[in-house]
């Protein structure tokens, strides 16, 4: 399976600069998903600080290995590592700053998306249906055009 690129995010756009508002998608990652394979999951604006992520297992996956990584195009495990999506449905799992890179946040300054990419996935039988957000910052309105 090739990389996955559909945007069906929903968003709060704000008219003042830096203001906060969340993007967020249901997903489904098939039953036929091998390792490496991509899902580009949010598109994030240019000039956006992001300031956490959350996958959110709605119905659980099936399979003898099943996990996911979450980061974009500088780190595919930048914002949360080795997700099981055959863990428990209504599992929420977040970025912490203790222990993910972007965990503090990370600003785009350029357009970018957040990805969900298949760690291992061995012997899968289900198909795993989840919710990817995050929390978003506006800080492109004001700024003088380069």
């Amino acid at each position: 399976m090739a990389t996955t690129t559909s945007y069906n995010s929903t968003a709060r756009n704000w008219q003042d600069s830096e203001k906060e508002y969340w993007l967020s998608r249901q997903l489904t990652v098939p039953a036929n998903t091998v390792a490496n394979d991509v899902f580009q999951a949010l598109l994030i604006p240019a000039g956006t600080l992001v300031t956490q992520v959350k996958v959110i297992i709605i119905t659980a996956g099936a399979g003898t290995t099943f996990t996911v990584d979450v980061g974009d195009d500088a780190g595919a495990n930048s914002w949360d590592a080795a997700i099981d999506l055959k863990g428990t449905a209504n599992t929420v799992y977040s970025s912490l700053e203790a222990t993910d890179a972007y965990g503090p946040g990370k600003y785009y300054s350029a357009a970018n998306t957040i990805d969900i990419k298949t760690n291992t996935a061995t012997s899968v039988t289900g198909a795993c249906t989840l919710i990817i957000t995050a929390c978003c910052i506006d800080q492109s309105k004001g700024k003088a055009a380069s």
